[in-house]
């Protein structure tokens, strides 16, 4: 498939995404305003609880379902960059993780790591570090939003001392930005 015609929100059927990766969403600061959208689509999987078992494998369209209903209601694009910027101002990274560059090459191995049939080509692609940029191309299913949040978080946290990183975002589809992926620049 080729990466301007990956388009957020839509897994495919049997794709799933491990409960622990849920977690970083449940656990976040901001699960309170979530909270709601994602009982919604927990109960229309047929889960009578929000309880989320970390080792246990769920739909990921489950959790694409709940970042949509929270996109399209009112505020939801500013909540989802929150989301982002909130999981990865708390993640546990391994102390290696000490640059953009490496926070960045770490998205797409987590990605790899806690998602179940999904292809390869929708994850995090041609990643070109230089010095003072790095750019990339998102082709997973999350919402661009999300996506932002999570680069903004990872320009933030692992920020040069002294800098100030910017991050631009330019749709694939500019028509139909859910239509497809997105290109990151991140400078510092």
């Amino acid at each position: 498939m080729p990466e301007n015609q990956i388009p957020k929100y839509v897994a495919p059927p049997d794709a799933k995404i491990i409960g622990l990766a849920i977690g970083a969403v449940v656990n976040s600061i901001l699960f309170d305003e979530i909270k709601p959208f994602f009982e919604k689509s927990m109960h229309a999987y047929g889960y009578s609880s929000i309880e989320i078992n970390e080792n246990e494998w769920y739909p990921l369209q489950m959790l694409l379902d709940t970042y949509k209903e929270i996109s399209q209601s009112g505020g939801g694009s500013p909540l989802l960059v929150s989301v982002g910027t909130k999981v990865i101002e708390n993640a546990i990274l391994p102390p290696e993780i000490d640059s953009i560059a490496k926070c960045v090459t770490l998205l797409r191995d987590i990605s790899d790591l806690n998602l179940q049939n999904v292809p390869s080509e929708m994850n995090y692609q041609d990643i070109q570090v230089e010095p003072k940029r790095l750019s990339f191309i998102d082709n997973t299913v999350f919402p661009h939003d999300l996506i932002y949040g999570y680069v903004f978080g990872i320009a933030r946290r692992f920020k040069v001392p002294g800098t100030h990183p910017t991050v631009e975002r330019t749709y694939l589809n500019k028509e139909n930005p859910d239509a497809a992926g997105a290109r990151y620049l991140i400078t510092w």
